[in-house]
């Protein structure tokens, strides 16, 4: 039974990667168009409406009224919408494959703050699986792109966006698992989406950033796609995955990052190459080895 929901939950975290990764090239598209602020904000809300009409549709939302909210709104305002807005940030100041091979250090993070809480018992099987992990990220992402990789200013912000993202989850799993993941991932989400959009709303009262949004066609689909996907599937595959191996084995995963934005690129007319197929089964394997002790004392 361990063993299959071992299984299950890394399919799990590996399909949310999959969704997430595809942010990025959307992303740096919508980002021509669109302040990052409002663009967190507008990805965040998309996300949690289309989730929260989903659950209408199958009158599955009881679970509304035993929701705590100012613990949600803690949560998801500081974890999603602090996080978003830093990571959509960081990513204009940088680029979408360098953003991507800094949330490698995720899984560092994780277990970091496993540790600090006590959770996480460091061996040798976690550190190379963290150092493969890592590795796999790392040579993936320089070759998915044409150009040199560089660092524009916006690095500090995406790291600390990896962190918030490290310590949503561990809340999500701790704080919040009376719920279910779907509606973790609804209300937290949603909360976050209104705290970037508030402070979205009094920068522009301020002229603090340009009225930079647009509405187009193109726009609102892309917007509907990434908050549906990007954001709210696969926020809610993230939690669910964390709750069956952990923040920190899942975590591994976010390392497969670049070799999806390297998929949304194929589908765009790039090209796959040796590499980025051998970058993902270093990835893979990191997380194997990490998970080797838990998987052998059950069988």
């Amino acid at each position: 039974m361990l063993v299959n929901m071992i299984l299950k939950g890394n399919a799990l975290a590996i399909l949310s990667i999959a969704l997430w990764g595809m942010a990025f090239p959307i992303t740096e598209i919508l980002l021509m168009h669109w302040h990052p602020l409002l663009l967190a904000s507008a990805r965040l809300l998309s996300a949690s409406i289309c989730l929260i009409i989903i659950l209408l549709s199958v009158k599955k939302t009881h679970q509304f009224k035993t929701i705590p909210w100012t613990t949600v709104w803690y949560i998801g305002g500081l974890g999603v919408g602090v996080g978003t807005v830093l990571l959509v940030w960081g990513q204009q100041l940088s680029d979408p494959v360098t953003a991507s091979i800094l949330v490698t250090t995720l899984p560092i993070i994780a277990i970091l703050l496993g540790w600090s809480a006590g959770d996480e018992k460091l061996d040798w099987f976690i550190f190379t699986g963290v150092f493969l992990a890592i590795t796999g990220g790392i040579i993936a992402a320089p070759s998915f792109s044409e150009t040199t990789i560089s660092f524009g200013g916006g690095e500090i912000l995406i790291l600390m966006a990896t962190i918030l993202y490290a310590w949503y989850s561990r809340c999500c799993q701790r704080q919040l698992n009376q719920l279910s993941g779907y509606i973790t991932a609804a209300v937290t989400l949603g909360t976050g989406g209104l705290v970037a959009l508030i402070g979205s709303v009094l920068c522009l009262l301020f002229g603090l950033i340009p009225y930079k949004l647009d509405f187009s066609t193109t726009s609102v689909t892309l917007i509907i796609a990434l908050g549906l996907g990007s954001a709210g599937i696969s926020t809610y595959l993230w939690i669910i995955s964390t709750r069956m191996i952990g923040v920190t084995l899942a975590a591994f995963y976010v390392n497969l990052a670049p070799f999806f934005v390297m998929l949304a690129n194929i589908a765009l007319g790039g090209k796959l190459s040796f590499i980025q197929l051998l970058a993902a089964v270093v990835v893979v394997t990191g997380s194997i080895i990490a998970q080797l002790p838990r998987i052998l004392k059950k069988l």
